[in-house]
């Protein structure tokens, strides 16, 4: 299947650097822009970047401005809601089941984190009989996201929705609290020196711009007066 987003980058400025691609939140501040993809590019050069847009989820230790986000396994996500536990292997997401038609799944019995239950059934396994997790609630995604919610007593822990495989925008957990990231991101060019995974300050870095990019081909020439230029791509 051909690529849905085809994206040259060009450098026409006197300047050696590296061209960055970062996606936001177009309704919230809350989600902190990673360096999707980063290139070099010096003075005269171009790239060229092709991906789809299939979107995933990965989680990993909770990080701030200026510091690179490591996730764990990318598990395929779209609008609905996911439920975040931690299984018999690791961390794992999962979609959340509908109301009145949700399951246990045997791992996460095995490794004692219950994720749901029937409506008046009660199951207990072995591990339950030392530590009961009760079924978290999940609330329907909203139109238009990709939701969730991170079990009680996984702390310290971020969730990044991830485009192509790769992370691109990051949340902090709240153990029990719904968290949500777009599924219609916004994507953001970026010029200096960044590696993939960095997680971008926005009032500290300069030379940006957004693009409305809904698929297809552009062109962005960072000019000589170290401003952006978008075109239709060829």
């Amino acid at each position: 299947m051909p690529p849905s987003h085809c994206l040259e980058l060009v450098n026409e400025s006197p300047l050696a650097g590296q061209m960055g691609v970062y996606l936001e939140d177009p309704q919230t501040d809350d989600c902190l822009p990673l360096v999707w993809r980063s290139r070099d590019c010096g003075p005269g050069r171009s790239v060229r970047l092709e991906w789809n847009e299939d979107f995933g989820l990965t989680c990993g230790p909770a990080t701030g401005s200026g510091l690179v986000f490591s996730g764990g396994e990318v598990r395929p996500a779209g609008p609905e809601s996911f439920l975040l536990g931690r299984s018999a292997t690791g961390f794992s997401f999962r979609p959340a089941a509908s109301p009145g038609d949700s399951e246990y799944v045997p791992e996460d019995i095995a490794a004692g984190f219950v994720l749901s239950l029937k409506p008046g059934e009660k199951r207990r396994s072995l591990a339950e009989m030392v530590q009961d997790r009760p079924a978290p609630t999940v609330p329907p995604a909203p139109p238009g996201r990709i939701q969730v919610l991170v079990e009680a007593g996984l702390t310290g822990l971020a969730v990044a929705l991830c485009l192509d495989g790769r992370p691109a925008l990051l949340r902090p957990a709240e153990p029990g609290r719904p968290l949500s990231f777009p599924a219609r991101p916004r994507y953001g060019l970026v010029f200096g020196s960044f590696e993939e995974g960095l997680v971008l300050d926005l009032n500290q870095v300069v030379l940006t711009t957004t693009i409305d990019f809904p698929g297809g081909s552009l062109k962005a020439v960072f000019r000589r007066d170290c401003l952006w230029e978008i075109t239709p791509g060829g």
